[in-house]
């Protein structure tokens, strides 16, 4: 991929010593057909520009530039919006840290699309150095704080609600623990009892048929309770995002937020119904889903389903049965809260996994948790 001006041109008379690089595609297309002179900027990362136009013209490019980090005192040296712009190439070409950003600094294409003069890109290039020094990307990124990465992710998902990207209602929360080798000097990274380093990461996804996307995070210690980081993020967004139960309607869990308080407060607080498998086979819930199922008139309906496995698509057969609602007690006191769930049986080929929704109307149809 290539950038095309006409030949950089020198003033004349008095006026100084600069140089001016006119951008006109359509004239430098008809100068390459006619063989007259021309200057480009040939990049090996064309293939972020698609990338590139989408950003630009969905305004999340304008969200992430528009980032000022709290610890930048004097807008002078290097603008934060062009920094900011080299971080979003950096994360567009995967690399791990602005150490390794050398080849990225030294595409003259990427770097004057993003902003940089063709005059301090053309003067980097021949004496062969990158158009900054990825130290300096390394001390921008510094000089973010918490609360500035939070209020720049809320500017993005403004965007996206604009743009009606979030749909369905549907939404899904998992934790993943980041572990960091020899992390004892890592701001907030905390050492559970194995002696392992690092954070617990809680996202939640906006579940739809062709992607996912991130509306929400928090981040915490690997010794965090997942619930409980849960708890911080709703009440959060619940403040943020506005009330959850305008537009967050079913939240799927998986088995480890197992627990009656919080489906009470998701219900009966917010208003969330949310999808779960039982935790384990040792809780009485599984003696009255046991009862059920071997009633004699139990009915069963069947379907099949593609599941991606390794890789692969197989075809498996379903058998679902609805059972009668159970209600769950708070252990919170003194209220000792209620509430009714609608189970729903499961099976996979020869795995049984009983899955559940929570619902204030014992006729609401159930409905069946991914597996």
């Amino acid at each position: 991929m290539t950038g095309v001006s006409l030949p950089g041109i020198k003033a004349s008379g008095n006026g100084g010593n600069f140089r001016i690089w006119e951008k006109d595609r359509t004239r430098v297309e008809q100068d390459i057909v006619e063989g007259l002179p021309f200057e480009a900027f040939v990049s090996e990362r064309g293939r972020f520009d698609g990338m590139f136009d989408f950003l630009l013209r969905s305004g999340l490019w304008q969200a992430a530039v528009e980032m000022r980090p709290s610890g930048l005192k004097k807008d002078n040296g290097i603008g934060y919006r062009l920094l900011n712009g080299v971080e979003c190439l950096r994360e567009m070409a995967g690399i791990d840290t602005p150490a390794n950003c050398g080849p990225l600094l030294k595409d003259a294409y990427l770097m004057e699309r993003i902003g940089f003069t063709a005059e301090k890109v053309a003067s980097r290039q021949a004496q062969d150095r990158t158009v900054i020094d990825p130290e300096s990307l390394s001390n921008h990124l510094a000089r973010f704080t918490e609360p500035d990465l939070e209020a720049g992710f809320l500017q993005h998902l403004q965007v996206i609600r604009s743009k009606r990207w979030l749909r369905g209602g549907v939404y899904a929360v998992d934790g993943h623990d980041i572990l960091i080798p020899y992390g004892q000097g890592y701001e907030g990274a905390h050492r559970i009892s194995e002696g392992a380093y690092g954070y617990k990461l809680l996202v939640l996804l906006n579940i739809q048929d062709d992607c996912e996307l991130v509306v929400g995070y928090i981040l915490g210690g690997l010794q965090e309770s997942e619930i409980t980081m849960l708890r911080r993020l709703l009440a959060r967004l619940d403040k943020t995002m506005g009330p959850l139960r305008e537009w967050l309607k079913i939240l799927l869990m998986d088995r480890g937020y197992w627990g009656t308080d919080l489906f009470c407060e998701l219900k009966q607080d917010y208003g969330i119904d949310f999808v779960s498998r039982v935790r384990d086979q040792k809780l009485e819930l599984n003696g009255h889903i046991q009862r059920q199922l071997e009633e004699a008139d139990r009915s069963w309906s069947s379907f099949q389903e593609q599941r991606q496995f390794s890789g692969s698509q197989e075809t498996q057969n379903v058998r679902v049965t609805a059972l009668r609602p159970i209600t769950l007690i708070s252990d919170e006191t003194p209220e000792h809260r209620q509430i009714g769930v609608n189970i729903v049986r499961c099976n996979r080929m020869k795995m049984a996994r009983p899955s559940w929704i929570p619902t204030a109307r014992t006729s609401r149809a159930p409905i069946t948790s991914p597996a």
